[in-house]
Protein backbone atom coordinates (compact mmCIF):
# COMPACT_ATOMS: atom_id res chain seq x y z
CA UNK A 1 0.00 0.00 0.00
CA UNK A 2 3.14 1.92 1.11
CA UNK A 3 4.52 2.01 -2.41
CA UNK A 4 1.16 2.64 -4.33
CA UNK A 5 1.08 6.06 -2.22
CA UNK A 6 4.51 6.68 -3.60
CA UNK A 7 3.69 5.74 -7.07
CA UNK A 8 0.54 8.10 -6.85
CA UNK A 9 2.52 11.09 -5.39
CA UNK A 10 4.94 10.68 -8.11
CA UNK A 11 2.25 10.91 -10.58
CA UNK A 12 0.98 13.96 -9.34
CA UNK A 13 3.88 15.75 -8.98
CA UNK A 14 4.89 14.96 -12.33
CA UNK A 15 1.38 15.71 -13.96
CA UNK A 16 2.15 19.35 -11.93
CA UNK A 17 5.60 19.77 -13.01
CA UNK A 18 4.44 19.29 -16.49
CA UNK A 19 1.14 21.65 -16.33
CA UNK A 20 3.71 24.32 -14.67
CA UNK A 21 6.34 23.59 -17.77
CA UNK A 22 3.69 23.95 -20.33
CA UNK A 23 1.95 27.13 -18.32
CA UNK A 24 6.21 28.34 -18.72
CA UNK A 25 6.48 27.67 -22.39
CA UNK A 26 3.05 29.11 -23.45
CA UNK A 27 3.90 32.10 -21.34
CA UNK A 28 7.22 32.22 -23.42
CA UNK A 29 5.72 31.90 -26.75
CA UNK A 30 3.19 34.37 -25.57
CA UNK A 31 6.25 36.88 -24.87
CA UNK A 32 7.96 35.98 -28.31
CA UNK A 33 5.47 36.48 -30.26
CA UNK A 34 4.86 39.99 -28.89
CA UNK A 35 8.56 40.93 -29.18
CA UNK A 36 8.06 39.81 -32.82
CA UNK A 37 5.25 42.43 -33.22
CA UNK A 38 7.68 44.92 -31.96
CA UNK A 39 10.12 46.74 -34.45
CA UNK A 40 12.20 47.95 -31.15
CA UNK A 41 12.68 44.47 -29.96
CA UNK A 42 15.74 43.60 -28.80
CA UNK A 43 15.56 39.94 -31.02
CA UNK A 44 17.30 39.82 -34.18
CA UNK A 45 15.30 38.92 -37.34
CA UNK A 46 15.70 37.67 -40.56
CA UNK A 47 12.52 38.97 -42.84
CA UNK A 48 12.35 37.16 -46.03
CA UNK A 49 9.39 38.44 -48.74
CA UNK A 50 7.37 38.06 -51.34
CA UNK A 51 5.66 41.59 -52.91
CA UNK A 52 3.70 40.77 -55.05
CA UNK A 53 1.43 44.13 -57.69
CA UNK A 54 -1.49 42.86 -59.32
CA UNK A 55 -2.37 45.97 -61.24
CA UNK A 56 -0.67 49.38 -61.22
CA UNK A 57 -2.53 52.52 -61.38
CA UNK A 58 -2.29 54.46 -64.84
CA UNK A 59 -0.76 51.50 -66.66
CA UNK A 60 -3.10 48.48 -67.60
CA UNK A 61 -1.98 44.87 -67.93
CA UNK A 62 0.89 45.38 -65.98
CA UNK A 63 2.07 43.24 -62.40
CA UNK A 64 5.62 42.99 -60.69
CA UNK A 65 6.97 40.60 -58.38
CA UNK A 66 9.78 41.45 -55.93
CA UNK A 67 11.82 39.53 -53.43
CA UNK A 68 12.76 41.52 -50.18
CA UNK A 69 15.18 40.69 -47.66
CA UNK A 70 15.32 42.28 -44.11
CA UNK A 71 17.57 42.37 -41.70
CA UNK A 72 16.55 43.64 -38.22
CA UNK A 73 19.75 43.78 -35.96
CA UNK A 74 19.31 45.11 -32.53
CA UNK A 75 22.62 45.98 -31.21
CA UNK A 76 24.36 48.13 -28.08
CA UNK A 77 27.24 50.93 -28.11
CA UNK A 78 28.05 51.34 -24.44
CA UNK A 79 24.60 51.33 -23.03
CA UNK A 80 23.14 52.82 -26.15
CA UNK A 81 20.62 50.55 -27.75
CA UNK A 82 20.12 50.81 -31.22
CA UNK A 83 17.84 48.93 -33.88
CA UNK A 84 19.39 48.67 -37.36
CA UNK A 85 16.76 47.87 -40.42
CA UNK A 86 17.84 46.77 -43.90
CA UNK A 87 15.92 46.49 -47.07
CA UNK A 88 17.17 44.94 -49.95
CA UNK A 89 14.59 44.48 -53.18
CA UNK A 90 15.13 42.56 -55.99
CA UNK A 91 12.61 42.76 -58.71
CA UNK A 92 11.77 39.16 -60.30
CA UNK A 93 9.30 40.45 -62.85
CA UNK A 94 8.11 43.97 -63.66
CA UNK A 95 6.90 46.71 -66.32
CA UNK A 96 8.22 48.08 -68.88
CA UNK A 97 8.55 52.13 -68.01
CA UNK A 98 10.26 52.77 -70.99
CA UNK A 99 6.52 51.17 -73.03
CA UNK A 100 4.71 53.20 -71.03
CA UNK A 101 6.59 56.62 -71.93
CA UNK A 102 6.68 55.80 -75.20
CA UNK A 103 2.92 55.50 -75.28
CA UNK A 104 2.18 58.62 -73.45
CA UNK A 105 4.66 60.32 -76.24
CA UNK A 106 2.18 59.24 -78.57
CA UNK A 107 -0.89 59.54 -77.29
CA UNK A 108 0.00 62.77 -74.92
CA UNK A 109 -1.99 61.24 -72.29
CA UNK A 110 -0.36 63.12 -69.52
CA UNK A 111 2.55 62.92 -67.07
CA UNK A 112 1.83 59.48 -64.99
CA UNK A 113 5.40 58.29 -65.58
CA UNK A 114 6.90 57.63 -62.22
CA UNK A 115 9.43 60.07 -60.80
CA UNK A 116 12.78 59.32 -61.68
CA UNK A 117 11.99 56.55 -64.29
CA UNK A 118 14.65 55.56 -66.77
CA UNK A 119 13.49 53.57 -69.98
CA UNK A 120 14.39 50.80 -70.16
CA UNK A 121 13.85 46.77 -71.13
CA UNK A 122 15.19 45.34 -68.23
CA UNK A 123 12.55 44.88 -65.52
CA UNK A 124 14.78 42.39 -63.26
CA UNK A 125 17.27 43.03 -60.67
CA UNK A 126 18.32 44.46 -57.62
CA UNK A 127 16.95 47.81 -56.21
CA UNK A 128 18.08 50.47 -53.88
CA UNK A 129 19.09 49.94 -50.52
CA UNK A 130 17.46 51.71 -47.65
CA UNK A 131 18.36 51.74 -44.50
CA UNK A 132 17.89 53.13 -40.73
CA UNK A 133 19.22 53.23 -37.88
CA UNK A 134 17.44 54.38 -34.42
CA UNK A 135 18.48 54.93 -31.03
CA UNK A 136 15.66 53.71 -28.87
CA UNK A 137 14.94 54.76 -25.10
CA UNK A 138 12.36 54.12 -22.55
CA UNK A 139 9.36 56.06 -22.65
CA UNK A 140 7.60 57.80 -19.51
CA UNK A 141 4.50 56.02 -21.00
CA UNK A 142 4.18 51.90 -21.47
CA UNK A 143 6.75 52.06 -24.59
CA UNK A 144 9.57 53.42 -26.54
CA UNK A 145 10.69 56.12 -28.33
CA UNK A 146 13.33 55.98 -31.17
CA UNK A 147 15.04 58.69 -32.74
CA UNK A 148 18.13 58.09 -35.65
CA UNK A 149 18.89 58.72 -39.19
CA UNK A 150 17.45 57.02 -42.88
CA UNK A 151 19.06 56.16 -45.62
CA UNK A 152 19.17 55.22 -49.50
CA UNK A 153 22.14 53.77 -51.40
CA UNK A 154 22.36 53.55 -55.40
CA UNK A 155 22.94 49.45 -55.17
CA UNK A 156 20.28 49.22 -57.98
CA UNK A 157 21.70 46.83 -61.38
CA UNK A 158 19.56 48.54 -63.71
CA UNK A 159 18.95 52.79 -63.46
CA UNK A 160 15.31 52.00 -64.21
CA UNK A 161 14.82 49.90 -60.72
CA UNK A 162 16.93 52.72 -58.81
CA UNK A 163 17.39 56.28 -58.33
CA UNK A 164 21.34 56.53 -58.85
CA UNK A 165 21.48 59.06 -55.89
CA UNK A 166 22.76 58.78 -52.89
CA UNK A 167 20.22 60.10 -50.13
CA UNK A 168 19.83 60.93 -46.08
CA UNK A 169 17.28 62.26 -43.43
CA UNK A 170 16.40 62.26 -40.12
CA UNK A 171 13.97 59.45 -38.80
CA UNK A 172 12.09 59.30 -35.25
CA UNK A 173 9.45 57.24 -34.15
CA UNK A 174 7.43 56.52 -31.12
CA UNK A 175 5.16 52.85 -29.79
CA UNK A 176 2.78 52.67 -27.08
CA UNK A 177 1.58 49.43 -25.53
CA UNK A 178 -1.66 48.59 -23.58
CA UNK A 179 -1.75 44.70 -22.89
CA UNK A 180 -2.20 42.93 -26.47
CA UNK A 181 -2.63 46.34 -28.46
CA UNK A 182 0.48 47.89 -29.75
CA UNK A 183 0.34 51.64 -31.66
CA UNK A 184 3.19 53.85 -32.73
CA UNK A 185 4.39 54.93 -35.92
CA UNK A 186 7.75 55.84 -38.07
CA UNK A 187 8.23 58.71 -39.40
CA UNK A 188 11.54 59.23 -42.09
CA UNK A 189 12.65 61.81 -44.56
CA UNK A 190 15.42 61.04 -47.41
CA UNK A 191 17.40 63.83 -49.43
CA UNK A 192 19.78 63.41 -52.01
CA UNK A 193 23.22 64.46 -51.30
CA UNK A 194 25.14 62.77 -53.94
CA UNK A 195 25.34 60.55 -57.41
CA UNK A 196 23.98 61.12 -60.86
CA UNK A 197 23.96 64.71 -62.08
CA UNK A 198 21.38 63.33 -64.70
CA UNK A 199 19.37 62.07 -61.84
CA UNK A 200 15.77 64.00 -60.23
CA UNK A 201 16.96 64.55 -57.10
CA UNK A 202 15.39 62.34 -53.91
CA UNK A 203 13.05 64.78 -51.69
CA UNK A 204 10.46 62.36 -49.85
CA UNK A 205 9.12 62.23 -46.51
CA UNK A 206 7.39 58.91 -45.65
CA UNK A 207 5.57 57.57 -42.23
CA UNK A 208 5.04 54.29 -41.68
CA UNK A 209 1.37 53.78 -38.80
CA UNK A 210 1.89 50.80 -36.59
CA UNK A 211 -0.98 48.90 -35.02
CA UNK A 212 -0.99 45.16 -34.22
CA UNK A 213 -3.44 42.99 -31.75
CA UNK A 214 -1.58 39.69 -30.27
CA UNK A 215 -4.58 36.91 -30.22
CA UNK A 216 -4.00 33.61 -28.57
CA UNK A 217 -1.42 30.98 -29.96
CA UNK A 218 0.70 32.81 -31.64
CA UNK A 219 -1.86 34.62 -34.05
CA UNK A 220 -2.15 38.59 -34.43
CA UNK A 221 -3.96 40.88 -36.65
CA UNK A 222 -2.18 44.26 -37.55
CA UNK A 223 -1.84 46.87 -40.24
CA UNK A 224 0.02 46.33 -43.34
CA UNK A 225 3.43 47.32 -44.43
CA UNK A 226 1.57 50.59 -45.11
CA UNK A 227 4.17 53.47 -45.94
CA UNK A 228 2.12 56.89 -46.67
CA UNK A 229 5.05 58.62 -49.12
CA UNK A 230 4.87 62.23 -50.37
CA UNK A 231 7.48 63.86 -52.81
CA UNK A 232 8.50 66.91 -51.66
CA UNK A 233 10.00 67.87 -55.25
CA UNK A 234 6.38 67.66 -57.18
CA UNK A 235 4.06 67.71 -54.05
CA UNK A 236 2.25 65.12 -54.42
CA UNK A 237 1.44 61.85 -51.98
CA UNK A 238 2.82 58.52 -54.58
CA UNK A 239 1.70 56.50 -51.70
CA UNK A 240 -1.99 56.30 -49.60
CA UNK A 241 -1.87 52.97 -48.92
CA UNK A 242 -4.21 51.18 -46.80
CA UNK A 243 -4.30 47.11 -45.56
CA UNK A 244 -4.10 44.15 -42.94
CA UNK A 245 -2.17 41.89 -42.17
CA UNK A 246 -2.71 38.32 -40.29
CA UNK A 247 0.57 36.73 -38.72
CA UNK A 248 1.29 33.53 -36.27
CA UNK A 249 4.50 32.65 -34.75
CA UNK A 250 5.42 29.21 -35.20
CA UNK A 251 8.71 27.01 -35.54
CA UNK A 252 10.53 25.87 -38.50
CA UNK A 253 12.29 22.86 -37.14
CA UNK A 254 13.49 24.65 -33.61
CA UNK A 255 13.63 28.20 -34.63
CA UNK A 256 11.51 30.11 -33.72
CA UNK A 257 9.23 31.99 -37.25
CA UNK A 258 6.77 34.48 -38.32
CA UNK A 259 4.78 34.25 -40.54
CA UNK A 260 2.27 36.49 -42.30
CA UNK A 261 0.31 37.32 -45.35
CA UNK A 262 -0.61 41.17 -46.01
CA UNK A 263 -3.23 42.95 -48.49
CA UNK A 264 -3.08 46.57 -49.49
CA UNK A 265 -4.94 49.17 -51.19
CA UNK A 266 -3.09 52.15 -52.64
CA UNK A 267 -5.34 55.10 -52.90
CA UNK A 268 -2.93 57.13 -54.81
CA UNK A 269 -3.71 57.21 -58.50
CA UNK A 270 -2.41 60.16 -60.17
CA UNK A 271 1.18 58.52 -61.21
CA UNK A 272 2.01 54.98 -62.05
CA UNK A 273 2.39 53.26 -58.76
CA UNK A 274 0.91 49.82 -57.17
CA UNK A 275 -3.02 49.62 -57.15
CA UNK A 276 -2.88 46.25 -54.92
CA UNK A 277 -0.47 44.83 -53.25
CA UNK A 278 0.05 41.05 -51.68
CA UNK A 279 2.92 39.95 -49.21
CA UNK A 280 4.17 36.68 -48.26
CA UNK A 281 6.53 36.47 -45.50
CA UNK A 282 8.83 34.03 -43.29
CA UNK A 283 10.27 35.74 -40.45
CA UNK A 284 13.02 33.82 -38.77
CA UNK A 285 14.10 34.94 -35.37
CA UNK A 286 17.54 34.56 -34.44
Amino acid sequence: MALDRRWVCSGVIALVALILSSKSQAAEDADLAAQARDPTASITMLQMRIDYVSDFHNLPDADQTRFVLQPIIPFKIGDQRHIARITLPYTLAGPDWGLLAEEQAREETGNTIPPNYVPTADKTGLGDTAAFDFLVYDAPWSGRYFVGLSAILPTATDPALGSEKWALGPAAGAIVTSGDLMLGGIILSNFSVAGADDRDDISTLSLQPLASYGLKKGWSVELSEITYNYDLESGQWTSIPLGARVAKLGKLGKLPCRFYVDAEYNFADSTVSPEWTYRFAVVPLL
